[in-house]
């Protein structure tokens, strides 16, 4: 028996290589060698292809620390952060802000319409592509910037989220304190090149799957301004007065002491609240707080944490885990329909709708579960509690300093509007559609990656069969 086959019997992962190979990589580690990297390489180097750039301009800057200066203005500059990029889009709700000054001097740093960030530090796989129509923007040093030159942003977007990218990023991290990519590495990045027909498919899905993300977008603010206007609230701005006097039997009611949980506006807001047209209840009149059990006899969980809640969005995802391995505090099963409000780092305004039947869904403790109990609909409370005015009320409530937390009862006794049902109708329509639109951007956008990934595997004729199924 040969070595070769003794290999193949065994199915070990070992890879023959020249020494040249070694001195070309600048690498002798075994995981830069597996099997894995080195048949992709095969496999993109058995087409066109070309390095990445070749195709794009791939910029990068050191920036210093005393340059990165932000203000709570929105009409000033969106400055893009790696935690702000989320499902290949960026999260505009969390974004910070620079100087129109700033920004000039920093315009080594600018983005135009159609550009792609990649992050380069600790979570490599994040990818934004900019498809606001706005060259007003400004990034982190933290990613670098991909501006097409040869190639059609949108087709290599598709490549960007595929699994080729993801194994290329797997083989030249370098771990040091923490995963990085070098931008020697990146600029070699291979990327295969398909024909022009095929690129343009490809581009099709993509920019059809970005307007159904801006539709569904569209279709929730739609929503939350239908909310607002109900409720008179379109322009409303609590008070900034910080000084409120308070005598003991209000402090000995709510156990509290501290100044911040007593600001003067959050009475005003409360007195908002109860002052809408058809009066108010509070929250644990109108929902049911789901306390049901986790008894599943199962070896493997879908298990939901906070950081599973995509805020962009409300997209929520679920990571299968071994049973044994579940955290003490995993203990309540969940359904479809149920409404999940974070109470822990609850800045993050992490509140979304379970809208899929998956079995065996467990949560953590970082929230609050409520079910459907009287005509009030989900989808109102939901938009209800991310709307400014809640967010305020809810931070009231906030226990501990480097770790706040929220509790159970303070979520469930918070004043909701009993919004008119009609009015709640329109608005559950309209979120549901919402979710329609982005559940077909996702689905596009994954047919888009796949078929490039087909491409690569196997030939471009049978990745244009896929995109035409």
């Amino acid at each position: 028996m040969t070595f070769q086959q003794y290999i193949k019997q065994k199915n070990l992962d070992i890879s023959i290589i020249s020494f040249e190979e070694i001195i070309w990589s600048s690498r002798i580690d075994s995981e830069y060698f597996q099997l894995k990297f080195i048949n992709l390489e095969k496999n993109i180097k058995s087409k066109e292809f070309s390095r990445l750039e070749s195709i794009t301009q791939v910029n990068w800057w050191k920036r210093l620390p005393k340059w990165e200066t932000f203000i709570d203005d929105k009409n000033w500059v969106p400055y893009v952060r790696i935690v702000d990029i989320q499902s290949n889009f960026i999260d505009e709700n969390s974004l910070e802000y620079i100087s129109y000054d700033l920004h000039n001097l920093l315009n080594r740093y600018q983005i135009k319409n159609r550009d792609i960030l990649v992050s380069i530090v600790w979570t490599l796989w994040l990818i934004w592509y900019n498809q606001l129509n706005l060259d007003k923007f400004n990034f982190t040093e933290n990613c670098a910037r991909l501006r097409t030159k040869l190639i059609n942003p949108e087709y290599l977007l598709a490549v960007l989220i595929s699994s080729i990218w993801q194994l290329q990023v797997d083989r030249e991290r370098v771990w040091t304190n923490q995963p990085k990519l070098s931008l020697d590495r990146l600029r070699n990045f291979l990327i295969p090149i398909s024909s022009s027909e095929f690129q343009k498919a490809v581009w099709d899905l993509v920019l059809e799957s970005l307007k159904q993300k801006e539709l569904s977008k569209k279709l929730y603010l739609e929503a939350e301004k239908l909310l607002l206007s109900e409720l008179w609230l379109e322009d409303y701005k609590p008070t900034e007065q910080n000084i409120s006097i308070k005598d003991s039997q209000e402090v000995e009611l709510f156990w509290r002491v501290d100044a911040e949980f007593f600001q003067p506006k959050y009475d005003e807001i409360i007195e908002k609240i109860k002052n809408y047209k058809w009066w108010y209840d509070f929250l644990r009149n109108l929902f049911k707080q789901n306390k049901e059990s986790n008894r599943l006899e199962v070896e493997k969980i879908n298990y939901i944490e906070i950081w599973d809640i995509n805020i962009s969005n409300w997209e929520i995802i679920h990571n299968e885990i071994e049973k044994d391995n579940l955290p003490a505090n995993a203990k309540i099963l969940l359904k479809k329909d149920d409404l999940l409000v974070s109470t822990v780092r609850p800045y993050r305004w992490a509140i979304a709708i379970v809208r899929n039947e998956i079995e065996n869904l467990v949560w953590s403790w970082a929230f609050t579960v409520l079910r459907e109990k009287t005509s009030y609909k989900k989808e109102t409370l939901q938009i209800l509690l991310k709307l400014n005015i809640y967010k305020e009320l809810m931070l009231r409530y906030n226990c501990g300093a480097s770790y706040p937390v929220i509790k159970d009862e303070d979520v469930l006794n918070l004043p909701i509007s009993k919004i008119d049902i009609k009015v709640q109708e329109k608005i559950a329509e309209l979120v549901k559609q919402s979710h329609i639109s982005l559940d077909s951007s996702k689905q596009l956008l994954e047919k888009a990656k796949k078929s490039v990934e087909i491409f690569i595997e196997k030939d471009e004729k049978e990745a244009e069969e896929f995109l035409n199924s």
